[in-house]
């Protein structure tokens, strides 16, 4: 059980860093993310301290048993907007499904809310990621607008950090839809299930019109 709990978490730290830490960043900064990921790396090896990688963090709540875990069947929205496949939102490492199957909302509202009730893995600084594993297990991203990383922030406001617990529902950012236009950037928002592989099923739901907190995804475990 040990090797699948510390594999599920080693999947979802490369997604992450796919994303949010390499996130269509320059070369040069490709490579101090890199350094910076092995120098956390090394921390984890040797019991670094309090600011380690979010690698370990991810390992931590995969070894941490489950207070009565209740078996997720569902992704909600995370934004109010129109559905769409992951072929049509506009991102090609979504479209190629390499961080797993989901859907992309164009939204209509700024209130980012969270589509499960787990553990907040990831906070991305810029406000734009996040990462939530549940207490089964399942491991979700949302990520607001397309190559927002870039706004280092601006239009984005934070309501929650890493490592923080959360119901489905709860407000984890606010975006200006506005300023993201205005920065040249589409709004379109993305939600997948990282660890879609290890599941039995991950069907999104499309081409419908949706409030934060409608179902989107259909899992089966």
């Amino acid at each position: 059980m040990w090797v699948y709990g510390v594999s599920i978490a080693v999947s979802f730290f490369t997604a992450m860093i796919m994303i949010i830490m390499l996130d269509y960043r320059t070369p040069e900064q490709k490579a101090e993310a890199k350094a910076r990921a092995a120098a956390q790396s090394a921390k984890a090896v040797n019991g670094g301290d309090a600011t380690t990688a979010t690698a370990t963090a991810a390992v931590a709540v995969a070894d941490a048993p489950a207070a009565a875990a209740t078996a997720t069947s569902a992704v909600f929205a995370p934004i109010a907007g129109h559905v769409v496949s992951l072929d049509d939102a506009g991102d090609p490492v979504f479209a190629s499904r390499a961080l797993g199957e989901g859907v992309g909302i164009e939204p209509v509202d700024g209130a980012v809310k969270a589509p499960v009730s787990g553990v907040l893995q990831t906070v991305a600084e810029t406000g734009h990621a996040f990462g939530l594993k549940t207490d089964d297990g399942i491991e979700v991203l949302v990520h607001v607008g397309i190559d927002t990383v870039k706004m280092n922030g601006n239009g984005f406001v934070v309501n929650v950090a890493k490592g923080d617990r959360v119901n489905a529902g709860d407000l984890l950012a606010t975006v200006d839809l506005d300023e993201v236009k205005k920065a040249g950037f589409s709004t379109t928002t993305l939600v997948t299930v990282l660890n879609t592989a290890a599941l039995k099923s991950v069907t999104p739901k499309t081409d419908v019109n949706v409030a934060a907190g409608d179902e989107v995804i259909a899992i089966e475990q």
